[in-house]
């Protein structure tokens, strides 16, 4: 419960006291709650684990462990790592040539990889990106809790967008799915075409029927006049 690892899947990392890091993710788990945290960069010294970038954040997640009198007597816990794990599964948003979604933390940094990062001034911090100041602007205002919305705005390239961003404070990360505002708008383009085509098309219909009418009645009429 003090935080000391006793068994771990690495032994680099055994007998070392972890921070429980804030009072509401330890509150949860002494209650008998699971919890996550908020990403935070690791300060575990002395760790020979190379895999574990300090610069990177983790993310953990617990479980308690309870005894028979359901007192928390220790938590099970697993290390997600945003930068790699958030990435494998938000590439899978990458429609057409410009959609991409990406997470952010409370500071405006990026949690997982970017589509155009050779196109970004920091991909380290997004935080010049219109939507996501939108996103953590709006979350301040709400007292840290902000519904998704549609947006049209400035992306890290400097691009417009049109993009849906929600601030989750529960585990303390922002998540925004965008595209160029020309490619989402392309089918919308396409259809207001297709439309004006169709009522020109009508006009050009409704044209050629009053001038027939009106040639048959003036043949018509020069018949009955012979």
């Amino acid at each position: 419960v003090d935080g000391m690892i006793v068994v771990e899947t690495k032994a680099d990392w055994l007998a070392q006291q972890v921070p429980l890091l804030d009072s509401q993710f330890r509150h949860s788990l002494v209650n008998g709650r699971a919890a996550i945290t908020p990403p935070f960069r690791p300060s575990m010294k002395d760790s020979n684990d190379e895999r574990l970038d300090r610069d990177q954040h983790v993310m953990v997640v617990a479980a308690p462990i309870m005894d028979q009198a359901k007192q928390a007597i220790g938590f099970l816990g697993f290390e997600v790592r945003p930068a790699s794990d958030f990435s494998h599964i938000l590439k899978s948003s990458r429609t057409g040539k410009s959609g991409e979604t990406f997470v952010f933390d409370a500071e405006g940094r990026t949690l997982s990889s970017v589509r155009f990062p050779q196109e970004s001034i920091d991909v380290e911090s997004i935080r010049h990106d219109s939507l996501v100041n939108r996103v953590l602007g709006g979350s301040e205002r709400a007292g840290g809790n902000l519904s998704a919305d549609l947006f049209e705005q400035l992306d890290y390239r400097g691009e417009l967008v049109v993009g849906v961003g929600q601030w989750m404070p529960r585990i303390g990360i922002g998540i925004v799915s965008k595209m160029d505002y020309s490619e989402a708008m392309a089918p919308i383009v396409q259809i207001r075409r297709f439309l004006w085509i169709m009522a020109g098309l009508l006009m050009t219909s409704m044209a050629f029927t009053l001038f027939y009418r009106w040639y048959i009645f003036r043949l018509r009429f020069a018949a009955r006049e012979e």
